[in-house]
C-alpha cells in the first residue's frame, strides 16, 4: 500500500490553512509512521486538501505519483500471449468470414435484394420526413436516427 495522504509536515511546508480541532478526551489514532511530535498536532489540527487550490493538487499529486511510477503496466505472459492469439483468431475468422461472403456472392445477392425493394423504398422514403416528425412530437427523448431505424426494420423484405 501506498500512501498518497496529505502529512501534516508537507501542509506546513506549503504554507496551507490549518483547522483547528477541539481536543477530545480520547486520542484520535494516527498512523504509525507519522513522528511523534505530528501525533500530538494532529490531536488539535488539520488540513484539508480542499486548502490547496487546483493548480497546487494537481502539483502536489502529481508529484506524489512520480515517486512510485514504474512505467507502464505490463501484464503476465500468459495474458500477453492470450491476448495475442485472441487477436489473430479474431483476424483469421474475419478473413473466413470475408471468403465465404465473396464466394457466395454476397455483395451481388445484396445489390439485387436492393434492387427489388427500390420501389417500395422509394416510396417509404417519400412519407419518411413526416413519419419521424410525427414519431418524434410524440416521443422528444428519442432520436432522429433510431426512429428511421426502427421504420427500416419494419419493412417487409
Amino acid at each position: 500500500m501506498i500512501n498518497l495522504g496529505l502529512d501534516p509536515w508537507e501542509a506546513m511546508k506549503m504554507g496551507l490553512e490549518v483547522e483547528e480541532l477541539e481536543k477530545k478526551k480520547d486520542e484520535k489514532p494516527v498512523a504509525a509512521y507519522v513522528p511523534e511530535q505530528w501525533k500530538l498536532w494532529l490531536q488539535t489540527n488539520r488540513v484539508e486538501l480542499n486548502a490547496m487550490d487546483s493548480e497546487l493538487f494537481v502539483s502536489w499529486l502529481e508529484g506524489k505519483m512520480t515517486e512510485y511510477d514504474k512505467g507502464k503496466v505490463i501484464p503476465d505472459t500468459i495474458t500477453l500471449t492470450n491476448s495475442l492469439e485472441q487477436t489473430v483468431r479474431k483476424r483469421v475468422e474475419q478473413e473466413i468470414v470475408d471468403e465465404i461472403l465473396r464466394e457466395a456472392g454476397y455483395e451481388e445477392r445484396v445489390r439485387l435484394r436492393m434492387l427489388h425493394l427500390s420501389t417500395s423504398l422509394t416510396k417509404r422514403c417519400e412519407l419518411l420526413v413526416e413519419e419521424v416528425s410525427n414519431v418524434l412530437n410524440d416521443y422528444r427523448e428519442k432520436c432522429w436516427h433510431d426512429v428511421v431505424s426502427n421504420i427500416g426494420n419494419q419493412l417487409e423484405l
